[in-house]
């Protein structure tokens, strides 16, 4: 035993892996996501878990949805929206900040979540930079990048200090989970019916695969993602579980077991029958296609490709355990 090293096991507390989930998962730095955890545990203690889960994620939201081009978020998601004081518009922005003043975030602290949840949203959908990518492939990405920042749509027209705000926000950000979304579609399962008829589903999954509210269907594996784990997650706080416990739970699952993320949003949408959700998805799939050509409908077959082979992804299989 004389002078062998001993591993020590420390372990991670709750808090701890909560800052290093969301970090993973969505990409936020750690100060984002100490203040993330901050505003929660704030909610938390004044509310108690169940409160504080639904107004965690309207605040969330209405950063991105809660803007007034995306009014009907407004109702159907509960939304915070611009407006002041008699109605008047004063951003979305200056409405948040005086939201989370109210719970007792600081100025710079609020100004740094509001950068990196919008931001997040805006990049979510981007792909990073990888190595073996080609020129132009590399120029492609950055130009839509670009375009996301700055509303520039040739990253070599930037300054340089632009330039190296778009690759740390592309690095950064770029195919993370779509946390806005995510949170628009829990806060629109909260809300309840608004005499909509699939309210709840339209809000998520199935209005990116279909289309929704005059929009066209849409769904990146950013939408993939956060559509499923929107449903997860909700379906495991809603009687009042804390999100931090949920949060680590699930996506430790998602990370360990393959088909998770899947199968527990089939069953989810089934009541808890896999079977019965599995039935209502293969229904809502045909009566789509049955009134809408083969382009129209290739976004919904890409989604039940993904569903039925339980992938995590929506743009590739899932690897073989050990890999």
């Amino acid at each position: 035993m004389k002078g062998q090293k001993i591993e020590t096991y420390i372990p991670v507390t709750k808090k701890e892996k909560f800052i290093q989930t969301i970090r993973q998962q969505y990409g936020f730095s750690r100060t984002e996501s100490e203040i993330l955890l901050n505003l929660y545990q704030k909610l938390e203690k004044e509310y108690g878990s169940k409160k504080a889960n639904i107004e965690f994620f309207k605040i969330v939201a209405s950063y991105s949805y809660g803007d007034k081009s995306y009014g009907a978020w407004q109702v159907v998601g509960g939304l915070y929206s611009p407006n002041g004081v008699n109605g008047i518009n004063v951003g979305i922005n200056y409405r948040m900040k005086s939201v989370l003043k109210k719970y007792g975030l600081k100025d710079d602290e609020i100004d740094t979540i509001q950068k990196a949840i919008q931001n997040q949203h805006n990049f979510t959908g981007l792909e990073k930079i990888e190595e073996g990518d080609t020129n132009d492939e590399i120029k492609g990405k950055l130009n839509l990048a670009s375009e996301k920042a700055y509303g520039q749509g040739n990253y070599n027209k930037l300054d340089e200090k632009q330039k190296a705000r778009v690759r740390e926000l592309l690095s950064q950000f770029g195919g993370t989970i779509d946390y806005s979304h995510m949170a628009a579609t829990i806060s629109a399962h909260y809300t309840g019916n608004h005499f909509i008829e699939n309210e709840d589903d339209l809000a998520g999954w199935q209005g990116d695969v279909a289309g929704t509210m005059g929009l066209p269907p849409s769904l990146g594996n950013d939408d993939y993602r956060s559509d499923l784990d929107a449903v997860n997650v909700y379906h495991k706080i809603k009687d009042g579980d804390s999100l931090v416990d949920v949060t680590n739970s699930y996506y430790d699952s998602v990370e360990r077991t393959s088909g998770y993320r899947t199968y527990e949003f089939v069953q989810n949408i089934g009541e808890g029958d896999y079977t019965k959700g599995m039935k209502k998805l293969e229904e809502t799939y045909k009566l789509y296609v049955s009134s809408h050509s083969s382009e129209q409908s290739s976004t919904f077959e890409n989604f039940m490709n993904a569903i039925q082979h339980f992938q995590k992804d929506l743009d590739k299989p899932n690897p073989s355990i050990g890999e």
